[in-house]
């Protein structure tokens, strides 16, 4: 296992408080976890052991969220389940996409999309939060 510097460890866990808060108020902490997990891992860690770290901080995250939500209003058990599913689909398929990608072509591809979901996400601030017209 390669060394990683007490330092780094601090920056990391740093970036993690920034997620998580980020996460807490607006949403889209990976946006700043996952790039710093990327940088901050020794390099000859795999492109996909940073997805599945950032991607367990992001479950434990919403799991939290999730249960602080259905203390406070009601929920649709039906339509939770659904979408459950199909994120849990979405994740095993993406997790395996990842794990047959060399970690020379993963980590371009993830720094690409993850400055164009900011990029989206600056541009379109207002994206999500108004119901759709119909």
């Amino acid at each position: 296992m390669p060394d990683i510097s007490l330092a780094m460890v601090a920056v990391l866990c740093l970036a993690a408080l920034a997620a998580g808060w980020i996460d807490a108020v607006v949403g889209g902490g990976g946006l700043l976890l996952l790039p710093a997990l990327l940088l901050g891992l020794p390099s000859s860690t795999p492109a996909a052991y940073a997805l599945g770290t950032n991607k367990a901080v992001a479950i434990v995250g919403t799991t939290g969220a999730a249960v602080t939500y259905v203390r406070k209003a009601p929920v649709d058990v039906r339509l939770a389940v659904r979408i459950g599913l199909a994120a849990l689909a979405g994740s095993s398929g993406g997790a395996f996409f990842a794990a047959g990608m060399s970690t020379e072509v993963l980590k371009p591809v993830i720094m690409v999309v993850l400055l164009a979901v900011g990029a989206f996400v600056i541009l379109r601030p207002a994206f999500g939060t108004a119901p759709a017209p119909g």
